[in-house]
């Protein structure tokens, strides 16, 4: 009598806990009932006395959630209706690696007859890591390049100066989104932080080598739209300013002789990037992704600093011109999508 009321007590008091459940729906028929515990790009994962059971997309009618079933087992549970719709992506992680190939296009801003441009193709790396969990996502990734690009310049004095330029690039991110549902249109507002740095090593292989490094932090603030076409293609927009802060030049002025190098500060611009996601689904978890991309960024003119050599003597002033960046290329890589089920 005592565990009746107990038990009694406890359905009055907690019914949805005890009852709901979640129950897909298979285009075959069947139903599976139980807890949904996680979702990825292309499959579910649902919990049933204990074990898990993923179950694709494409094998789904329809999903509804926190359904309470009706006193006889056999009848169909009911449904909530503001609670029955097709699986969304809600929780999963993600890992891409992905080969880069950027054409680099830089100028000086200096005055005729004077120049100073950089053109030619970089290869490169990107990795990522992303971490979906329904509307929020969170990503990291860095990306590393480097290859030589045709220099065509002058001297101070206007005589013209040829030759090649080797170039490193390192650029590492941490962003935060939220999913915005827009219909068949997802729509993702997010906003980071970030850090990108340039080695770039002047009169590479001559006797006046000498290596310049820029570097500067930035703030990337975008917007996404994924369109879904079909099972497997998916196409995406993107557009994302950075804001550019804290950037700076080393320039290697002691390897020429001078006391030591030059530090100066750069004038800070605001740049922007486009890109185009395209992402077809190999299977559940693997994804191929080619992504045409262009982006454009600037530098403002440095300070200017004293160049000193022989423990102190004044010798000459220097300064960054300003510049200007445009660069287009494509990402090409794999995508592994997955989903941990808890213990």
């Amino acid at each position: 009598m005592k565990k009746s009321a107990i038990l009694t007590l406890a359905i009055l008091l907690f019914p949805v806990d005890i009852f709901a459940q979640d129950v897909i729906y298979l285009n075959d028929g069947k139903l599976m009932k139980g807890r949904i515990t996680s979702e990825s790009g292309a499959a579910v994962t649902i919990e049933m006395e204990n074990e898990w059971r993923e179950i694709k997309f494409t094998d789904i009618k329809k999903v509804m959630r926190n359904s309470v079933p009706r006193p006889d087992a056999s009848a169909a549970p009911a449904e909530t209706p503001s609670r029955v719709r097709k699986p969304d992506p809600a929780r999963y992680h993600s890992l891409d690696a992905l080969l880069t190939v950027t054409n680099f296009d830089y100028k000086e801003t200096v005055p005729a007859p004077l120049k100073s441009t950089e053109k030619g193709w970089v290869p490169g790396i990107l990795l990522k890591y992303g971490y979906h969990k329904k509307r929020m996502l969170a990503a990291l990734s860095v990306e590393a390049g480097g290859g030589d690009t045709n220099y065509d310049g002058t001297t101070q004095a206007g005589v013209p100066v040829t030759g090649t330029t080797g170039n490193s690039f390192t650029d590492g991110s941490a962003v935060v989104g939220y999913v915005l549902p827009a219909g068949a249109v997802r729509l993702t507002g997010y906003a980071g932080i970030g850090r990108r740095t340039w080695e770039r090593t002047l009169g590479a292989g001559t006797a006046s080598e000498y290596l310049e490094t820029y570097s500067w932090n930035y703030y990337p603030v975008g917007l996404r739209a994924d369109f879904r076409s079909g099972e497997k293609f998916s196409i995406g927009l993107d557009a994302c300013v950075k804001i550019m802060t804290g950037g700076e030049i080393v320039i290697g002025f002691a390897r020429m002789g001078a006391d030591s190098d030059l530090t100066l500060k750069l004038g800070n611009k605001t740049g922007y990037r486009f890109s185009a996601p395209i992402e077809y689904a190999r299977s559940e978890k693997w994804f191929f992704l080619l992504t045409p991309w262009y982006e454009h960024s600037a530098i403002g003119q440095s300070n200017t600093g004293a160049v000193t050599i022989m423990g102190g003597t004044p010798y000459a002033t220097a300064y960054e011109p300003a510049s200007n960046t445009i660069m287009y290329g494509i990402n090409a890589g794999f995508v592994y999508k997955f989903s941990i089920a808890p213990k």
